[in-house]
This record gives structure tokens, C-alpha cells and sequence, in this order.
């Protein structure tokens, strides 16, 4: 209930009109049921064209209006535009008067960063950059960063679809090799060497170095090619988001790992097989799905 009342009145009274990424104006009220201590604002608030509302109770929220159901952080990052899942629990902990370190979080923002976001209060900083398309001539524009093929590319998410027991993973692990040689194992134009972190959520770690090791002798390849290039993690119990008991989405331990170990390694191409092991969410989910591949886009692709 508090971040309701964070969220729509605190963050909202001082506007004098709707905002489309706001919520209410200063001259509308958010109506607040006892019967069922839910919160409703209806979609002409949100400034929305549809016929129901958002209904946030202590259980749960839902959005009658697209007809979904949403954590505070869904709500929050939808509502605010912001990039991430961290952005947003930290916006409501700033709003709220919690102290994060209290919740376990032990990693800082550099100094003077702040939460992108499209529309907010006066305190908060709106940094959206535009651009006139006579820049597109007047300044040089750096290529795509293809590592193999067309398959890899720095700054974009890959994807392997398959059916089970097809060979994705083995396909995954040869073009690992192909990038952290520099070799063309598979076929596929090599662009560049680069550093490898292949993560498996499914294979222990005996049968992963099995399959490794035969995918190096196949293909001839030596240990002093792979030494220091190629790294493989075997991950349990941790994800990028995950599902409480309640149903609300949650940011996981995974991806302050992950971009720890990115930093430290100086790789520059990370698998994740399979991808459905790396999260909570239900891949029906398009929000969902969506949340977890904003936790893997690199914060510049949006500038």
C-alpha cells in the first residue's frame, strides 16, 4: 500500500496536468476502497485510452486495462521509464525512506549517476538527448561490432531457437571456440578475437568439461589457444530476475555477478544456455521476457 501512495500521490500532487508517464494530476484523486485496501487509478488518469483501471493492493497489482499483473517494479519501470530493475527498486526506496544496504544491496551508483527517466519531478533529472538528422552526415558513424558472422555482435542479444536434444548446445560451444581462437570452426567469418564467458544453467560441471573436451579435440584445438580466452561457470540457484511467492517480479543475484565477472575477465561475449534457466519469468511473459533482456542490454545502446 505504501508504494501506491509513493507512487501516485507523493511523486504526482505537484503537476497541474496529466502526464502520459506520470499518473494522476493535482486535480484528481487516486480512490482508495476499504472494502478491499486496494488502490484504483483509472487509464484516463494514466492518460490511456482504455476502459479499465489499475487496481494495487497489498497482495498484488493488476492491470485490468491491458490485463496483466505487475510487481512494483514492473509498475514502477513501466510508469517511470526506467532502464532497469535495479533503477526502479532504488526509486522506490528513495521514495519510501529505506535504506537499501538494509535490503542487501552493496553496490553504488558513480557519483552524480542518476535513473533515466522520461518524465518526472522537478527534483529529478531528465536527460534525454535529441539529435538532428543532419548529424548522420556531419559526424562519422562506427560500424555494427560483428564478433562472428552475422550470428554475434557487440551491444545485441542472440538467440538459438530449437527443439530439445537438437544440438544447440553443442553449436554454441563450437562458435565459443571459433571466437576465443579467432578460428572459423563453423563455417562463419570470425571478425574478431575476443574474450568467451559461456555460462550452462543445465550441465554440471563434469559433463560440461566432457563436451568442451570433445569439441576441442574435433576440431584440433590446442589448450595454449583457449588459455585465458575461453571461460565456462556452472550457475545454480541464481537468476537474473525471479518470481516471489507472491507473483511479483524481482530483481536477482545473477546480473550484479554477471557484470562483475564481464569487468574482471574483460569479455566481450557471454552465453547463457539455456536461456529459460536464467530467469523466474514465464516465457509467455512478453513484459517479463522483456525485463530480463533490458537486465542484458548494455546501458549505452540507448543513448
Amino acid at each position: 500500500m505504501a508504494v501506491a501512495k509513493v507512487f501516485f500521490a507523493k511523486s504526482t500532487l505537484r503537476r497541474s496536468q496529466t502526464s502520459p508517464h506520470g499518473c494522476a494530476s493535482s486535480s484528481r484523486k487516486q480512490v482508495s476502497s476499504p472494502a478491499t485496501r486496494a488502490w484504483r487509478i483509472s487509464s484516463k488518469d494514466l492518460g490511456r485510452n482504455l476502459e479499465e483501471d489499475i487496481s494495487i493492493h497489498p497482495e498484488g497489482i493488476q492491470d485490468f486495462g491491458e490485463e496483466v499483473a505487475l510487481s512494483p517494479i514492473d509498475l514502477v519501470m513501466q510508469r517511470r521509464d526506467l532502464a532497469t530493475a535495479i533503477d526502479a527498486a532504488l526509486w522506490l526506496c528513495e521514495r519510501l525512506g529505506i535504506d537499501p544496504a538494509s535490503l542487501g544491496y552493496t553496490c553504488k551508483r558513480p557519483k552524480g549517476a542518476q535513473p533515466t527517466a522520461v518524465a518526472g519531478d522537478d527534483d529529478e533529472l531528465v536527460d534525454i538527448r535529441v539529435w538532428d538528422a543532419a548529424d548522420v552526415l556531419s559526424q562519422p558513424i562506427p560500424p555494427r561490432q560483428w564478433i562472428l558472422g552475422n550470428i554475434f555482435c557487440k551491444q545485441f542479444i542472440s538467440s538459438l531457437v530449437g527443439g530439445g536434444a537438437v544440438g544447440k548446445t553443442a553449436a554454441r560451444l563450437v562458435q565459443a571456440l571459433s571466437v576465443a581462437t579467432g578460428r572459423s570452426l563453423t563455417g562463419e567469418y570470425v571478425h574478431k578475437r575476443c574474450r568467451v564467458l559461456f555460462l550452462t544453467f543445465e550441465d554440471g560441471r563434469t559433463e560440461l568439461m566432457r563436451r568442451v573436451l570433445a569439441a576441442m579435440l574435433h576440431h584440433s584445438v590446442s589448450v595454449a589457444e583457449v588459455h585465458d580466452w575461453l571461460f565456462f561457470a556452472n550457475v545454480s540457484g541464481h537468476r537474473l530476475i525471479e518470481t516471489s511467492g507472491r507473483g511479483n517480479r524481482v530483481p536477482g543475484t545473477l546480473e550484479g555477478w554477471l557484470r562483475q565477472r564481464i569487468k574482471q575477465l574483460g569479455v566481450e561475449l557471454v552465453i547463457l544456455d539455456p536461456f529459460i534457466k536464467t530467469h523466474g519469468v514465464e516465457e509467455n511473459d512478453n513484459t517479463g521476457i522483456d525485463s530480463v533482456c533490458v537486465l542484458l542490454a548494455p546501458a549505452r545502446h540507448r543513448a
